[in-house]
């Protein structure tokens, strides 16, 4: 039986070799081995980087021109209003970069969807005209 087996395989326990993190980390609260954490949506894990998450872009990237679609009050579903919109204009955003931008209104946080990438106001309304035409509401602004 693999699991009898398992159960009654020696324990690792802290020595001198073994850094302290990696001792508690060794033992789960039963005293067994850890088992592996899933990560709930999976795409941003990164496990080049030591199993970290990886966040999204919050700052906005360096763009003389943006276009904004949407304020709303989860920045999720602005990320994601962002990707269904790239995916539909097709090469009117094709360089853009979708980012959020936190705003205070009142007493709640709205998170701005935008694109940067546009190098000037022409650049700027022909994306936000290919957006209007898949029934987004936007407008350029000067960054």
């Amino acid at each position: 039986d693999a699991l009898r087996a398992a159960l009654n395989a020696p324990r690792p326990t802290p020595s001198s070799r073994m850094p302290a993190v990696e001792a508690v980390n060794a033992l789960a609260p039963t005293g067994g081995p850890v088992p592996r954490g899933s990560i709930p949506g999976g795409g941003d894990f990164d496990p080049a980087t030591t199993g970290s998450i990886q966040s999204r872009l919050t700052a906005a990237p360096s763009s003389p021109w943006v276009v904004q679609i949407a304020a709303m009050p989860d920045r999720n579903r602005a990320m994601d209003m962002l990707s269904e919109a790239k995916a539909s204009a097709g090469n009117a955003l094709v360089r853009a970069e979708p980012f959020t931008e936190a705003v205070g209104s009142g007493l709640q946080t709205l998170h701005r969807a935008r694109f940067a990438g546009f190098q000037s106001k022409t650049e700027a309304a022909q994306a936000c005209a290919a957006l209007k035409k898949r029934s987004y509401n936007c407008f350029a602004v000067s960054n």
